[in-house]
């Protein structure tokens, strides 16, 4: 294209470098959204098989087979490693970790406390779940305030350029 040998190499070290990690950071942001979304239905799931009466690992297996990725494909993972002799609370602090969501966290403490002192786990788990949904909420409707005030000091900042234009 006419560039210098430097220009080139510059230009390739910046697409080739910096684009794979771009993607893979939106890929990453894209899945955590999405496990956002879907863990308080997982943990309803759990819920309500817990009050049907199956064993944590169980409804932990059936989250696995029922909802669809990511929180499904981790569920998964984790009723395997408990399937395979693991415990239960080592399997999801080790799916958090993998996952890096902090609803999960809250999940493996929750269910290491659970398993310690004892409770209703039904009852931490639901209102577990309101918690990830308000804060869900809150998210979009911070973030939605945002954007508003993004869009006006956009529209502030060209309406006197385009006034300008319009005058001349």
């Amino acid at each position: 294209f006419g560039y210098s040998l430097y220009a080139a190499l510059a230009l390739f070290l910046l697409v080739g470098l910096l684009l794979p990690f771009w993607r893979l950071r939106r890929a990453r942001l894209k899945r955590l959204r999405t496990f956002e979304r879907q863990l308080p239905d997982a943990l309803d799931m759990i819920v309500r098989s817990l009050r049907a009466g199956h064993p944590v690992s169980v409804a932990i297996g059936l989250v696995g087979r029922e909802l669809s990725d990511p929180v499904g494909t981790e569920f998964g993972i984790a009723y395997d490693e408990v399937t395979f002799g693991a415990q239960l609370e080592t399997a999801v602090a080790r799916m958090a970790e993998r996952v890096g969501f902090e609803g999960l966290q809250l999940l493996s403490v929750a269910l290491s406390i659970q398993s310690k002192t004892g409770g209703n786990l039904t009852e931490i788990l639901s209102n577990l779940s309101q918690v990830l949904r308000s804060r869900m909420i809150l998210r979009m409707k911070v973030r939605s305030l945002a954007s508003e005030g993004k869009m006006s000091a956009i529209m502030m900042s060209i309406f006197p350029v385009a006034m300008f234009l319009i005058l001349q």
